[in-house]
Protein backbone atom coordinates (compact mmCIF):
# COMPACT_ATOMS: atom_id res chain seq x y z
CA UNK A 1 0.00 0.00 0.00
CA UNK A 2 2.61 2.74 0.81
CA UNK A 3 4.35 1.56 -2.57
CA UNK A 4 0.92 2.96 -4.45
CA UNK A 5 0.52 5.95 -2.14
CA UNK A 6 4.12 6.71 -3.00
CA UNK A 7 3.92 6.51 -6.88
CA UNK A 8 0.19 8.39 -6.37
CA UNK A 9 2.74 10.67 -4.94
CA UNK A 10 5.40 10.53 -7.63
CA UNK A 11 3.33 11.21 -10.43
CA UNK A 12 1.23 14.33 -9.05
CA UNK A 13 4.56 15.77 -8.23
CA UNK A 14 5.49 15.43 -11.98
CA UNK A 15 2.57 16.43 -13.25
CA UNK A 16 2.47 19.88 -11.20
CA UNK A 17 6.43 20.23 -12.34
CA UNK A 18 5.42 20.08 -15.86
CA UNK A 19 2.21 22.28 -15.92
CA UNK A 20 4.68 24.89 -13.72
CA UNK A 21 6.96 24.35 -16.60
CA UNK A 22 4.38 25.12 -19.40
CA UNK A 23 3.10 28.60 -16.79
CA UNK A 24 7.06 29.63 -17.30
CA UNK A 25 7.71 28.81 -21.11
CA UNK A 26 4.46 31.16 -22.20
CA UNK A 27 5.64 34.65 -23.24
CA UNK A 28 5.22 37.78 -21.07
CA UNK A 29 4.89 41.03 -24.17
CA UNK A 30 3.79 43.54 -21.02
CA UNK A 31 7.59 44.26 -21.29
CA UNK A 32 7.95 45.15 -25.05
CA UNK A 33 7.71 48.34 -25.96
CA UNK A 34 5.01 49.05 -28.64
CA UNK A 35 7.34 49.00 -31.15
CA UNK A 36 8.84 45.86 -30.75
CA UNK A 37 5.44 44.33 -30.27
CA UNK A 38 4.56 45.56 -34.09
CA UNK A 39 7.98 43.68 -34.65
CA UNK A 40 7.05 40.59 -33.34
CA UNK A 41 3.50 40.31 -34.50
CA UNK A 42 4.70 41.09 -38.15
CA UNK A 43 7.30 38.04 -37.75
CA UNK A 44 4.49 36.23 -36.99
CA UNK A 45 2.61 36.75 -39.54
CA UNK A 46 4.84 36.30 -42.44
CA UNK A 47 5.81 33.02 -40.72
CA UNK A 48 2.06 31.79 -40.72
CA UNK A 49 2.26 33.53 -44.44
CA UNK A 50 4.95 31.09 -44.92
CA UNK A 51 3.81 28.17 -43.24
CA UNK A 52 0.98 28.11 -45.32
CA UNK A 53 -1.47 27.90 -42.54
CA UNK A 54 -4.81 29.07 -43.79
CA UNK A 55 -6.13 31.62 -41.78
CA UNK A 56 -8.49 34.75 -43.07
CA UNK A 57 -8.64 37.72 -42.06
CA UNK A 58 -11.45 40.41 -42.54
CA UNK A 59 -9.95 43.80 -44.24
CA UNK A 60 -12.36 46.99 -44.22
CA UNK A 61 -12.34 49.05 -47.19
CA UNK A 62 -8.71 51.23 -47.79
CA UNK A 63 -5.32 50.70 -48.54
CA UNK A 64 -2.57 48.09 -47.42
CA UNK A 65 0.79 47.73 -48.58
CA UNK A 66 2.15 44.67 -48.82
CA UNK A 67 5.49 43.69 -46.24
CA UNK A 68 4.12 46.72 -43.54
CA UNK A 69 -0.04 45.99 -43.60
CA UNK A 70 -0.44 42.53 -45.36
CA UNK A 71 2.63 39.98 -45.18
CA UNK A 72 4.14 39.15 -48.22
CA UNK A 73 2.50 35.72 -49.76
CA UNK A 74 -0.56 34.07 -51.94
CA UNK A 75 -3.86 34.92 -50.93
CA UNK A 76 -7.77 34.22 -52.00
CA UNK A 77 -9.56 37.66 -51.94
CA UNK A 78 -13.23 37.57 -51.63
CA UNK A 79 -15.79 39.77 -51.41
CA UNK A 80 -17.43 40.29 -47.89
CA UNK A 81 -21.36 41.19 -49.18
CA UNK A 82 -21.50 44.98 -48.68
CA UNK A 83 -24.90 46.23 -50.61
CA UNK A 84 -25.14 48.90 -52.43
CA UNK A 85 -21.45 49.78 -52.35
CA UNK A 86 -19.17 49.52 -55.56
CA UNK A 87 -15.60 50.50 -56.70
CA UNK A 88 -12.28 49.37 -58.33
CA UNK A 89 -10.66 46.77 -56.30
CA UNK A 90 -7.15 46.82 -57.76
CA UNK A 91 -3.48 45.44 -56.81
CA UNK A 92 -0.41 47.71 -58.20
CA UNK A 93 2.68 46.39 -58.07
CA UNK A 94 5.89 48.83 -56.69
CA UNK A 95 6.84 49.13 -60.21
CA UNK A 96 3.89 49.73 -62.22
CA UNK A 97 3.95 53.37 -63.48
CA UNK A 98 1.69 55.57 -61.44
CA UNK A 99 -0.29 56.54 -65.23
CA UNK A 100 -0.58 53.37 -66.15
CA UNK A 101 -3.59 50.37 -64.74
CA UNK A 102 -2.47 47.98 -62.23
CA UNK A 103 -0.32 45.23 -63.53
CA UNK A 104 -1.91 42.52 -61.00
CA UNK A 105 -5.94 43.91 -60.37
CA UNK A 106 -7.95 45.78 -61.75
CA UNK A 107 -11.57 45.36 -61.16
CA UNK A 108 -14.76 47.23 -61.05
CA UNK A 109 -17.28 45.47 -58.24
CA UNK A 110 -20.29 45.72 -56.74
CA UNK A 111 -20.52 44.32 -53.29
CA UNK A 112 -23.12 42.16 -53.40
CA UNK A 113 -21.43 40.48 -56.14
CA UNK A 114 -20.01 37.09 -55.47
CA UNK A 115 -16.12 37.61 -56.05
CA UNK A 116 -13.05 35.63 -55.45
CA UNK A 117 -9.95 36.31 -56.93
CA UNK A 118 -6.39 34.40 -56.11
CA UNK A 119 -3.71 37.61 -55.39
CA UNK A 120 0.31 37.36 -54.94
CA UNK A 121 1.15 39.95 -52.57
CA UNK A 122 5.09 41.53 -52.84
CA UNK A 123 6.83 43.83 -51.15
CA UNK A 124 5.15 46.81 -51.53
CA UNK A 125 2.95 46.04 -53.58
CA UNK A 126 -0.40 48.12 -52.77
CA UNK A 127 -3.81 46.55 -52.45
CA UNK A 128 -7.21 49.11 -52.26
CA UNK A 129 -10.02 48.18 -51.52
CA UNK A 130 -13.57 49.95 -52.30
CA UNK A 131 -15.14 47.91 -49.67
CA UNK A 132 -15.09 45.30 -47.01
CA UNK A 133 -13.11 41.94 -47.99
CA UNK A 134 -12.01 39.16 -46.58
CA UNK A 135 -8.20 37.58 -47.45
CA UNK A 136 -7.43 34.08 -46.97
CA UNK A 137 -4.06 32.49 -46.60
CA UNK A 138 -3.86 30.09 -49.75
CA UNK A 139 -2.44 27.08 -49.34
CA UNK A 140 -2.13 26.54 -52.72
CA UNK A 141 -3.77 23.35 -54.57
CA UNK A 142 -4.08 20.29 -52.64
CA UNK A 143 -4.90 17.22 -54.28
CA UNK A 144 -6.36 14.74 -52.84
Amino acid sequence: MKKIMALILTLCLLAASSTIAVAEAATDFSAYSDAELLVLLAEVQSEISARKIEKTAHLTAGTYIGGRDIPVGTYILATAGSEGEHGIVSLRSVNDPEDDYPSKLYEHKHGEDVYSVFISVEEGDTLILPFPYTLTISGGVMFK
